[in-house]
């Protein structure tokens, strides 16, 4: 698996390219509506690729220490991101369509300044938009990948206080007996 986990790792090339590409702020003038929203989901998308860059790091390194059962909590995180990711890019494609401003600036706020539990913003005061489920990312990427959450509920047992699943991790990881 390593070999695969390396190759994953390499898509991230393709990203650096394209966000070299992307304007940063500030702006020679006021962004309209759309700027903002088109560029908030753009950082969101770049930060999300940076936290996955750092988490598949991590996936690797546990794996070739044999530490199992820690590498399905970022492969959990990972798929996540992509799903949030995937979910932004949805609000735009849906705004070309139907151009509503007001909607899709309230569900890309929601998207990326949104929160279960407050969360100090940088320029003063705590987020006010409530989250998303991170199901609805997950379902959002089923579309265009039919077994997403399978896969992410597999995930998610492994990621939880379960006997059996982390058991079977422990069980395959050094220390034991690989199987």
């Amino acid at each position: 698996y390593l070999p695969r986990i390396s190759k994953a790792q390499e898509c991230f090339a393709a990203v650096d390219l394209l966000m070299k590409e992307l304007p940063i702020a500030p702006f020679e003038q006021e962004a309209k509506r759309e700027q903002q929203v088109a560029y908030s989901l753009e950082r969101f998308s770049q930060n999300g690729t940076i936290v996955v860059r750092q988490l598949m790091s991590n996936v690797e390194m546990k794996w070739k220490e044999g530490r199992m059962v820690g590498v399905c909590g970022p492969i959990r995180f990972s798929l996540e991101y992509w799903g949030a990711i995937h979910f932004g890019k949805q609000l735009l494609l849906n705004y070309l369509n139907d151009r509503n401003i007001d909607r899709v600036e309230h569900k890309s706020a929601r998207l990326t300044f949104s929160r279960k539990t407050p969360v100090k913003l940088p320029w003063g005061g705590t987020t006010e938009h409530e989250a998303y489920s991170v199901m609805n990312f997950i379902d959002a990427l089923r579309k265009s990948n039919p077994h997403v959450r399978d896969d992410y509920n597999f995930l998610s047992e492994a990621s939880h206080p379960n006997f059996l699943q982390n058991t079977y991790y422990l069980m395959a990881g050094r220390g034991y007996d690989n199987f």
